[in-house]
């Protein structure tokens, strides 16, 4: 099964969580919900578009192992958000340095060593900064995921 959001628009309101935002969920290729988030923290809103697809991408989320104990078509919509928000921020910064977080920065800010990602620039992160995320690393490994 396929799901995938589609006609995304972040806002810059709302809390530093999570990004106010609009989507439509697609099922198969069909249009199957759409779903909104003010950023104001709680769930988020759905709006049913074709009943069948929604519960079958329910179905599916809650199937999927969760990272946190909240509603599982909120933290699959979540995925996808994250994997949205990188392509757009991260992507492009990735062919020329080495993207990092450290614990406390804020969701969505990235940090850049001016240097390509590899084994050298690796070795100074992991010297200067040893609990940063190297998101090279974690784009990297959801590319791969089935």
């Amino acid at each position: 099964m396929t799901i995938e959001l589609r006609g995304i628009r972040f806002f810059h309101t709302g809390s530093d969580d999570r990004p106010s935002f609009t989507a439509t969920a697609y099922v198969g290729g069909t249009p199957a919900f759409r779903v909104r988030n003010a950023g104001r923290g709680g769930r988020h809103d759905y709006t049913t578009v074709d009943l069948a697809l929604q519960l079958e991408a329910q179905r599916y989320a809650k199937s999927i192992p969760r990272a946190y104990p909240f509603e599982p078509l909120d933290q699959l919509v979540d995925d996808l958000l994250d994997r949205e928000i990188a392509r757009r921020t991260v992507a492009p910064l990735l062919r020329d340095h080495l993207v990092f977080t450290l614990p406390g920065d804020r969701l969505g800010t990235y940090r850049k060593l001016s240097a390509p990602y590899g084994a050298a620039s690796l070795r100074w992160i992991r010297r200067h900064y040893p609990q940063a995320t190297i998101i090279n690393e974690q784009l990297a490994a959801d590319a791969l995921a089935p």
